[in-house]
């Protein structure tokens, strides 16, 4: 069976009291991890993951788990111009 993977959006919000370089470090061991960037404004991170669809939710619970992150909205890009 293949598994069709696809491009995924992550942002996140954290608390500000927070490590940022421990919360990125801990993001960046999630399988399919391709990018993290830290950002300023409402979210602290976006980070992009390749996944399948359906285990996105898992894949925001998971995150959610470390105590500093506050929101993770999760945004699926099936269609990826160059």
């Amino acid at each position: 069976m293949v598994v069709a993977m696809q491009n995924v959006f992550v942002l996140l919000k954290s608390d500000p009291k927070a490590s940022s370089t421990e919360l990125a470090r801990f993001i960046a061991r999630f399988p399919g991890m391709r990018e993290v960037w830290m950002t300023e404004g409402k979210y602290s991170f976006v980070a992009r993951f390749s996944a399948p669809l359906e285990s996105i939710p898992q894949l925001r619970s998971k995150i959610l788990r470390n105590k500093a992150v506050l929101e993770v909205d999760c945004l699926p890009a099936p269609i990826v111009l160059k």
